[in-house]
């Protein structure tokens, strides 16, 4: 499965990415320390990235809308707030359809089911346990998580992008799963 994040091209079946997620006044300097520590993208305030262009040489993300700084456009799909899994999974495929209607190319389209985004610790652990079912929606699969358990959980059952504040570990955890995944 190919991904296509602005300049940058990936082929998430064989190696999990790893988003960092830059808050603060000190953006730039987190950013460069992200890079450094192995993220393959980072996510930032709209206002923020403007400090960060240039800087680093990874695709940079801004929520919500995930304009993808550079050329062409990619799509983070989210779903905020609580909800079933069947109800999850029924938005993210409605919204990605309609970025696609809107020219969005498929491989520039990701998919969260915003563990991180209003879910209750039942809805977050039905959504983890159903990992594979949203990874097999066609568009790589994103889940917020800074738990090497659950991050480990959610690689080794389809999840592509990990969107964490601890870059390092779960660059740690996504590539032993990866090393682990190719093995069988």
């Amino acid at each position: 499965m190919k991904l296509t994040l602005g300049d940058h091209t990936y082929e998430v079946a064989t190696r999990p990415l790893v988003m960092g997620v830059v808050r603060g006044n000190a953006c730039v300097l987190d950013a460069t320390s992200m890079v450094s520590d192995g993220a393959d993208l980072l996510e930032l305030r709209a206002g923020d990235a403007n400090q960060v262009v240039g800087v680093v040489e990874v695709p940079l993300v801004t929520r919500w809308h995930a304009e993808v700084a550079g050329a062409g456009v990619s799509r983070i799909v989210t779903h905020v707030g609580p909800g079933t899994v069947e109800e999850v999974r029924d938005h993210l495929v409605e919204c990605a359809h309609k970025f696609e209607k809107a020219g969005t190319p498929t491989e520039s389209i990701v998919v969260d089911p915003g563990l991180d985004r209003h879910k209750t610790p039942e809805q977050r652990t039905a959504l983890l346990r159903r990992t594979e079912d949203l990874a097999a929606l066609g568009y790589p699969l994103l889940m917020a998580n800074d738990s090497p358990a659950e991050a480990g959980w959610a690689v080794s059952h389809g999840c592509r992008i990990l969107r964490t504040h601890d870059v390092k570990g779960m660059r740690r955890v996504a590539d032993v799963i990866a090393a682990i995944l190719e093995a069988e």
